[in-house]
């Protein structure tokens, strides 16, 4: 079966049936090779209903995952937008397709070269890949209309919180020890900040974003 099929198949059975009707997300997954994204041992899987392996103890996410987040974040062609945790680059392109300029921060170098690569292979070039230690943020570049974590947050810095705009959203999957995670859009209103949660899903810990639990005899 040709990947276009796969991939139009994804976003029929895994993302449209499940409550995502926004034009501009679903024509971007519709347009960007999720297989460019995987290593060739496992390009096989790249369209599965789950998160997937890209090396190093990383995962791109479940497409409904990311789905349910783009959709949350209302991103528009004027949107500054920062990814934490770019992996190979699958988010940063959808969210190339979505916004205006993207700040692509990954700490791992390997990964943020791939990210690289792949972005140039398929013609992105609003993106600006970082490897950087993520649990900074950028702030070069900010402040940012929207931050997406690609990959799970155990907590989120009050530092990278503070990069969004005024009426800025931030996306990420908070995982839980003892349940699945949960979907979270965190928005910005002057000196407020609200929180809600709009689905539970999985997402593996980005480095950097795991809580660190107390030792105790």
């Amino acid at each position: 079966m040709e990947y276009s099929e796969l991939r139009h198949r994804m976003v029929e059975s895994q993302i449209r049936t499940m409550g995502v009707n926004s034009p501009t997300v679903l024509a971007a997954f519709e347009e960007v090779p999720r297989e460019k994204f995987v290593s060739q041992e496992i390009v096989e899987f790249a369209y599965i209903d789950d998160q997937v392996d890209i090396g190093d103890g990383r995962m791109v996410l479940e497409p409904l995952v990311i789905a349910l987040i783009l959709q949350a974040l209302t991103i528009t062609k004027d949107s500054v937008v920062l990814e934490v945790g770019s992996g190979t680059g699958y988010v940063t392109s959808l969210l190339s397709l979505l916004g205006g300029t993207v700040v692509a921060l990954e700490i791992n170098e390997g990964l943020a070269s791939k990210a690289s690569e792949n972005l140039l292979d398929i013609g992105m070039d609003n993106v600006l890949v970082v490897n950087e230690n993520m649990v900074d943020g950028y702030k070069k570049q900010a402040p940012y209309d929207v931050i997406f974590f690609s990959g799970g947050a155990e907590f989120i810095p009050d530092n990278i919180v503070d990069q969004l705009a005024d009426g800025g959203r931030l996306g990420a999957v908070v995982p839980s020890a003892d349940s699945l995670g949960k979907g979270t859009i965190i928005q910005k209103f002057g000196a407020s900040i609200t929180k809600r949660e709009i689905f539970s899903g999985k997402a593996k810990t980005l480095p950097g974003f795991s809580k660190v639990v107390p030792f105790s005899l």
